[in-house]
């Protein structure tokens, strides 16, 4: 449209990945030989879901065939074929290891060189989750991630209207994880304007979303807003 594009610019096409591309032949999550007992899955999320405490859309697994069906990637309760399900860059995906021994997923790719965003939704009447990802593959801060840009500061530090909770999947074992922190942005000037953290309100502005790192962005009731969130690109090329 007029708003998005002007003459000479230039844009690329980039297709969604899928399971099949992303985890071809299931590498990097395995084959799971009881489709009623899947060894490995990948939980994928639904980015119109409303409310807060999201749970995941779908469930898929690698089953390795041939009978009675064909290799591919499947879903669970349905069993239908799912090797061009779709990976959206815009939230994160769960890998639920239910084998026993350890999984080790490596995904790789062109480095982004340019922006990725994408939005933030907040309803007028209910807290909304969204559940967001880090797209690059490096590490952001709160403070240069840009995430300010899409939530309101805190009027009151004991009761911040929206806030940042992110997940810590290096040091938490077990399945159905939570967010490890939450984080809010406070105006100023006493204290001084910046990110902190709920309950201790320590400055948190180093806070780190690790490359490819999830977390969620909990807006809390105001207004029907769609907002963007353009994180800057945390390297040179």
């Amino acid at each position: 449209t007029d708003e998005l594009l002007a003459e000479g610019d230039t844009f690329e096409i980039i297709p969604f990945w899928t399971l099949a591309t992303a985890f071809p032949e299931g590498e990097g999550i395995g084959d799971s030989l009881d489709p009623f007992n899947p060894e490995a899955t990948v939980k994928l999320n639904d980015l119109n879901a409303a409310g807060v405490n999201l749970s995941t859309a779908a469930t898929y697994f690698y089953y390795p065939g041939p009978t009675p069906v064909a290799a591919g990637w499947y879903q669970t309760g349905s069993f239908a074929l799912s090797d061009d399900v779709r990976l959206s860059p815009e939230t994160f995906l769960t890998i639920r290891n239910n084998s026993g021994s350890s999984l080790k997923t490596v995904v790789t790719g062109t480095v982004p060189t340019s922006i990725i965003g994408t939005v933030v939704v907040g309803v007028s009447d209910a807290a909304q989750d969204n559940q967001l990802v880090n797209p690059y593959p490096a590490e952001i801060t709160l403070a240069t991630s840009g995430l300010v840009d899409v939530i309101s500061p805190a009027a009151d530090p004991f009761n911040p209207t929206d806030t940042i909770k992110i997940y810590d999947i290096e040091n938490t074992l077990g399945q159905n994880l939570s967010t490890a922190a939450t984080y809010f942005y406070y105006a100023g000037p006493s204290p001084v304007a910046g990110w902190y953290q709920t309950g201790s309100f320590a400055s948190s502005n180093d806070v780190v979303i690790p490359a490819g790192g999830a977390f969620i962005v909990r807006k809390g009731a105001g207004d029907n807003e769609i907002v963007e969130w353009n994180p800057p690109v945390p390297y040179s090329l």
